[in-house]
């Protein structure tokens, strides 16, 4: 019975994506409300480079293909950016990080994966350890403060206030409340913190959404 059920809501998350992806119009969207109201600022063809970064996940670059818009606003100002297959969200409206990241799960709750918020404090334990030792100790130092971190690179954007969250034991709590039987149904996880056991229950809320 469990793994009918299970079945089914796969399938119905399935279908959920689908609809979702067609419906979602190509361009550049200057805000999230944008977005949210599927209202592209400027519907320019994008170039997207894959960044070679010290990540476990991968992060782009974006230009203009016909240069209507400048790179520094692409940098910081722009969303995000729906090239008709991903949706790419501007790590700077997440963490204050350069760079974009690929929406991994799309709905009510968008998944993505972007570089750790750092404090002053860490970033400039990296800038003083380039200036002092180069490029091996900026690496050196860059690796301790992602290591004191730890995984904290998984975020969740809630489609109704656009605000990231880190998606956590915490925050998937929080969300789950007004759902009795899916949060009580997570206590009984044997494995709570693990990613995979936090996303089943983001798909299982986006396709409940629909």
């Amino acid at each position: 019975m469990k793994k009918a059920i299970l079945i089914s809501i796969l399938l119905l998350e399935l279908n959920n994506i689908f609809a979702q992806v067609d419906t979602i119009k190509k361009g550049a969207y200057l805000t999230f409300f944008d977005f949210k109201k599927n209202t592209p600022t400027s519907q320019d063809s994008f170039i997207i480079i894959l960044r070679q970064l010290n990540y476990d996940f991968d992060l782009y670059k974006i230009k203009s293909g016909n240069k209507t818009i400048k790179n520094r606003v692409l940098k910081k100002y722009v969303w995000g950016i729906y090239d008709g297959h991903n949706l790419y969200i501007n790590c700077y409206k997440i963490s204050f990080e350069r760079g974009y990241t690929k929406a991994e799960e799309l709905g009510r709750f968008i998944y993505c994966k972007a570089p750790p918020f750092m404090s002053l404090a860490q970033e400039n334990s990296i800038k003083r350890s380039s200036y002092n030792f180069g490029l091996v100790g900026g690496l050196a130092s860059t690796a301790a403060v992602y290591g004191k971190i730890g995984d904290k690179v998984n975020y969740i954007i809630d489609l109704e206030n656009g605000i990231p969250n880190l998606l956590d034991k915490t925050y998937l709590i929080r969300i789950l409340e007004p759902y009795y039987d899916l949060l009580e149904q997570y206590k009984k996880e044997t494995n709570q913190d693990d990613l995979a056991t936090l996303l089943k229950y983001i798909r299982i809320l986006n396709a409940q959404k629909k």
